[in-house]
């Protein structure tokens, strides 16, 4: 293990133990009973204290030609955090810069979101769960805010990250794209400025006897542009499921400033239980029913096109939630303990207008829309021939 004497020459800690090593190489794609993502026994974990330790952590694992994973928290559910060849997991705990600067913040990419949710204007649903900052932006995609905001790619003004030239370097503007849900496949984020947010919010939940009328209510927020902040749709089996505020009827939660104001039952029992919304709610599914019983589906579709085949899907089949996203942009959840309705419905939605965001694919490819994932194809195709950075886990041809 030359690589490890190496690193600890550097002052860089490594750890070797076989069972932390075990337990740094799983994140909870195991939920999936698709995904096949089987790590392979990395060489150690190497813990950066700061950027400098970054860079030498690269350059070595360049010198020896040997892979890198970044790893936040683990709670990727799309194998991101799995070494598929090995190599070397780099643990970004310890980058835990936190500078609020006004309208922006400046968070290492260890940065726990529980501890800055409140200022930020995407965050997962999952938050509560030790998700970390740097982990949500290369793995992430919307959540909490998304309505107003949308996704979370685009509420970083600046990602500093070590590429594979082992070179630190900024990225703005538009060349954000090529750091997010890339997965440190285009190399290691080590922090990121954020835009702010700190409205008060207020929530309410609208019923609805059909899942059309709740979608034309959604329809009428976007065209008449309201700064409304969140809108998630739940279907009675989804709001059954979670135990939280549950109703015999397709439940609307809005979630907007307090300079607004809407009619409707009171929503802040679900707004402070949101960590059960989109991948909290497949994970206490999974919890509940166990692998062998939870098979999930999710694609984004505009919401022109998703109107179109409402009257084919039995929505009330499946444990169903809808995040609306900024510019009309649905991502529907489906979620069955029966793999044959899934399969189905899958079948059935590739006849319309859906991009596939595939939770069982290690390849980021499935997920990405083409204009973004042609930013991350072509600068890892110029910096990282060999792929080491987070191997196998991009298609480039």
């Amino acid at each position: 293990m030359i690589i490890v004497d190496k690193l600890r020459k550097e002052g860089i800690e490594c750890i070797t133990n076989s069972d932390i090593i075990k337990e740094k190489s799983m994140d909870l794609s195991y939920m999936s009973n698709y995904l096949n993502c089987k790590p392979t026994q990395p060489i150690c974990v190497a813990i950066p204290k700061n950027e400098n330790d970054v860079i030498k952590i690269v350059e070595l694992a360049l010198e020896e030609h040997i892979p890198i994973v970044p790893r936040g928290a683990g709670k990727n559910n799309i194998c991101g955090a799995v070494p598929l060849k090995g190599g070397i997991i780099l643990d970004t705990s310890y980058l835990n810069t936190i500078r609020d600067e006004g309208d922006e913040i400046l968070l290492g990419a260890g940065v726990k979101i529980i501890n800055v949710y409140d200022k930020l204007r995407v965050y997962p649903s999952t938050f509560k769960d030790g998700v970390t900052i740097g982990g949500n932006y290369e793995g992430g995609c919307g959540g909490i805010g998304a309505f107003r905001f949308g996704r979370v790619w685009y509420q970083a003004t600046e990602v500093k990250m070590v590429n594979p030239k082992g070179k630190l370097v900024s990225l703005k503007g538009s060349d954000v794209l090529i750091a997010a849900h890339a997965e440190g496949t285009t190399g290691i984020v080590t922090s990121l400025k954020m835009l702010t947010f700190n409205e008060k919010i207020k929530s309410k939940i609208l019923l609805f006897d059909s899942l059309e009328k709740a979608i034309d209510t959604v329809a009428n927020f976007y065209d008449e542009a309201l700064p409304i902040y969140h809108v998630t749709l739940r279907s009675p089996e989804a709001s059954s499921l979670t135990g939280v505020l549950p109703f015999s009827k397709w439940s609307l939660l809005i979630a907007y400033p307090d300079y607004l104001d809407f009619d409707g039952i009171d929503g802040d029992k679900l707004w402070d239980k949101r960590d059960t919304f989109y991948g909290g709610l497949i994970r206490t599914f999974y919890d509940k029913k166990g692998k062998e019983r939870t098979y999930y589906l999710t694609f984004d579709v505009e919401l022109d096109e998703l109107y179109k085949f409402l009257d084919k899907i039995s929505f009330r089949n499946y444990v169903t939630e809808l995040e609306f996203i900024q510019g009309k942009l649905i991502h529907p959840f489906f979620i069955s303990d029966e793999e044959k309705k899934i399969k189905e419905l899958d079948k059935l939605v590739s006849n319309y207008y859906v991009k596939k965001f595939d939770l069982h694919s290690v390849i980021i490819n499935n997920r990405l829309r083409p204009d973004h994932l042609q930013r991350i194809k072509t600068y890892k195709k110029m910096y990282d021939k060999e792929d080491l950075f987070n191997p196998g886990k991009i298609l480039i041809v």
